[in-house]
């Protein structure tokens, strides 16, 4: 015979066959996945767009919420991508907050729901750099993100970062950190296509002056015998080695 287990928000699944002793009981455990929508928001041109608030709503305009309470609400991924997990089946809506447009879908059972939303506004990117506030030298391996999304990138070797196709067009603030500096922001205005003018994040970055670094090595009676290496560069582009040999 054949067990069908359903639930809202779950996806239904078939155990068959399933073998039924003469007598007693049989305990069958179903463990049920939880039913997602996933979805990609791209522009006019099938490019994602990334940093876009997409929520679920039913067809009355009310939100839907999640088994928590919650209301269903995402910021797409770098790709564009968006999930919801544990979807109440039948009706809803997909909204976005690039140009207000709902898609109306239909949450099956069965399967999970896929859904592209087009949207019909040209984004624009976001490009700056990162630098040392006391020296005006760029900062390589920064990490960049932009406030209130997904959005995260790091500088490259003249500490320039880009973020391609940022929507919807307007100032966005980009915090950025670097290791040995205090975390900086600055604020860049995201044009309606093309690239926005270069803007600058300085960070005030501490340097380290170490005048002697002193390694000392302890053992006891085990083992014996053991013997200290020291290798690092020199000045003239090479590496001293220091151990018993060559003090």
């Amino acid at each position: 015979m054949s067990l069908i287990a359903r639930a809202d928000r779950h996806q239904t699944r078939t155990i068959d066959p399933v073998a039924v002793p003469g007598a007693g009981n049989i305990n069958v455990p179903i463990q049920l996945n939880c039913t997602q929508v996933r979805g990609r928001v791209v522009d006019a041109a099938g490019l994602p767009v990334a940093g876009v608030v997409v929520r679920l709503g039913d067809t009355a305009g009310n939100p839907l919420l999640d088994p928590n309470g919650n209301p269903y609400t995402q910021t797409t991924r770098p790709d564009g991508s968006f999930v919801f997990d544990c979807v109440p089946h039948g009706l809803a809506v997909v909204w976005n907050a690039v140009d207000g447009q709902s898609l109306p879908i239909t949450v099956p059972p069965e399967a999970l729901a896929n859904v592209t939303i087009v949207v019909q506004v040209r984004c624009g990117n976001l490009v700056g750099r990162v630098t040392d506030a006391a020296t005006g030298q760029p900062i390589q391996n920064a990490r960049v993100s932009v406030a209130f999304t997904m959005l995260q990138t790091t500088t490259d070797a003249t500490g320039n970062f880009r973020f391609n196709n940022v929507c919807p067009p307007g100032r966005r603030t980009v915090d950025a950190t670097a290791l040995g500096c205090q975390p900086g922001s600055a604020t860049g205005n995201v044009p309606a296509a093309g690239d926005s003018s270069s803007f600058e994040i300085r960070l005030t970055c501490t340097t380290a002056v170490v005048s002697a670094i002193i390694a000392r090595l302890d053992w006891g009676i085990q083992p014996p015998d053991l013997d200290a290496h020291l290798s690092g560069p020199n000045p003239l582009g090479g590496r001293f080695h220091l151990f018993f040999g060559d003090m």
